[in-house]
């Protein structure tokens, strides 16, 4: 049925996930629609018993769409793994859009964007973490690599505890290859 931009969630040694990418941009340095099949269906999937919700990229850049299915159907968070690249304006743009985002879901929202280059394109990184009200409460620095830890307690859902990440203290060396 043709070839999709798409996501798979893997822990535990098991997939636990595949997500199709819905909105295809077919502007600027994007080409999608020509390529791509949109998907259909949002992604929710527990993690420690919490269910969040995956998208990717311009999936958060349009009202409604999968972030919101994916909240109806029960993600107590939304997680959007992003290749945005970078222009003059884009940080207030993307935190505008990632903010209204949220407050439009009702859930915090972590953003994890691409850092690099490939080609003409230039990606920042500058990944973060914006909570239900669309406020950011942590960001990862532009332009460089980074590990952002985030120590977040997943707010108490219906009948459901709340959650917290695990914490890990100093930073954690990179796997050898």
């Amino acid at each position: 049925k043709g070839l999709r931009n798409s996501a798979v969630v893997i822990f535990g040694g098991r997939i636990r996930g595949l997500y199709h990418k819905w909105f295809l941009p077919n502007y600027g340095v994007f080409d999608e629609a020509r390529y791509f099949v949109p998907g259909e269906e949002p992604l929710v999937f527990s993690l420690g018993g919490v269910p969040l919700g995956l998208t990717i990229c311009e999936d958060v850049w349009k009202p409604g769409g999968p972030a919101a299915a994916a909240v109806r159907r029960g993600a107590r968070a939304l997680l959007n793994l992003s290749a945005s690249p970078f222009h003059a304006g884009k940080w207030k743009l993307r935190r505008d859009v990632l903010s209204r985002k949220s407050r439009e879901c009702r859930v915090p929202l972590f953003y994890c964007n691409l850092i690099g280059g490939q080609d003409e394109l230039v990606y920042d990184g500058g990944s973060l973490a914006l909570d239900a009200k669309g406020r950011v409460f942590a960001q990862a620095p532009a332009f460089e690599e980074n590990l952002l830890l985030i120590d977040w307690t997943a707010p108490a859902g219906r009948g459901q505890p709340a959650f917290s990440l695990p914490r890990r203290s100093g930073p954690r060396s990179p796997s050898p290859s």
